[in-house]
């Protein structure tokens, strides 16, 4: 079976830091904790007479660069690959790709 892609490139504008990840080696990285906004202030309903709550806007997760403590955007990879049935993968460029991973000519 062949190894899949990273998802996501965590990318640090500070000190040029870069990781290739699908999410689930981030063990050792600090994640910063953020907050989740509410969408609108609470209300009371003219109706039910009851308060009506928003719901919260999710946030990306952020994680501290272990090189110089700069927060690192997590941005998707964008390598896209098919696997074929004898094994290789090719990419959307038209290059093909062995087992390995290296680009054949």
């Amino acid at each position: 079976m062949t190894e899949q892609p990273p998802k996501y490139v965590l990318h640090c504008a500070s000190c040029n830091f870069k990781r290739f990840t699908d999410g689930t080696d981030l063990t050792d990285l600090f994640e910063i904790k953020r907050c989740e906004p509410m969408r609108f202030v609470p209300k009371v309903d003219k109706y039910t007479k009851k308060v009506v709550v928003s719901n919260n806007i999710k946030r990306p997760k952020m994680y501290r660069c272990p090189k110089c403590g700069h927060t690192l955007k997590g941005f998707p990879s964008g390598v896209k690959t098919e696997v074929t049935e004898d094994g290789q993968t090719s990419q959307p460029n038209g290059r093909e790709t062995g087992v390995e991973g290296q680009s054949l000519p």
